[in-house]
């Protein structure tokens, strides 16, 4: 069943620093409150002021983790995560899910889409969530939610790089399938490329909204 999307804004606040200034193109609609299997959090876009999050995000990361996302077992120095906080919010999207623990701002998970050079109308998708996070239903929730954003940016489709062994997103491809958003695969030889379709109503199915 396709359901009706509302990308009003919640109330709270969607800054982890309260000192920071946001972009003027900062797209505030897309923030949102949500539950996921329980869990309360806020699916945002991300920003230059959260450099400080990212990096406890990704120090959280195992080895498989980083291979699973990157394909190399290399670590990002702290001083290359700027790239990542650091989009204009049309060809590249960052949503990234953030929780409150002793009353302070983390990041648990990341899922952003990036349009290839000389490419309209696609673009290429990833996601991680912290080691610490996994098995809660969040990154189904967050790629869920990204799908959403990429339609209403107009964008057609999205696909996924995904290494063989990575189980865990090659199911959350398949939850996405099960809630209505259709895909095909194609084998590049090194990984599987996921490829969804954005042309219907992207439905919502890993969350509800915090009323």
């Amino acid at each position: 069943m396709v359901v009706g999307i509302d990308f009003q804004m919640p109330g709270g606040s969607y800054q982890s620093d309260p000192d920071y200034v946001l972009p003027e193109n900062y797209p505030a609609k897309y923030v949102k409150k949500v539950v996921a299997r329980g869990r309360e959090m806020t699916f945002r876009p991300v920003h230059p002021g959260d450099n400080d999050l990212m990096i406890r995000l990704y120090s959280a990361f195992s080895k498989q983790t980083i291979f699973h996302r990157f394909f190399t077992s290399a670590r990002i120095p702290p001083s290359k995560l700027s790239r990542f906080t650091n989009i204009d919010y049309v060809r590249h999207m960052a949503i990234v899910s953030e929780e409150t623990k002793d009353g302070a701002p983390m990041i648990t998970g990341s899922a952003r889409y990036n349009t290839p050079k000389d490419e309209e109308g696609t673009a290429e998708m990833a996601i991680v969530i912290g080691d610490p996070w996994q098995g809660n239903g969040i990154g189904t929730a967050l790629l869920n939610y990204l799908l959403i954003v990429a339609r209403d940016c107009g964008f057609k489709s999205v696909y996924g790089l995904v290494h063989y062994d990575n189980s865990a997103m090659v199911k959350t491809f398949e939850a996405v399938r099960a809630g209505g958003v259709p895909y095909h695969t194609a084998d590049t030889g090194t990984e599987l490329k996921f490829i969804l379709n954005l042309e219907d109503p992207v439905p919502i199915f890993a969350f509800n909204y915090v009323e």
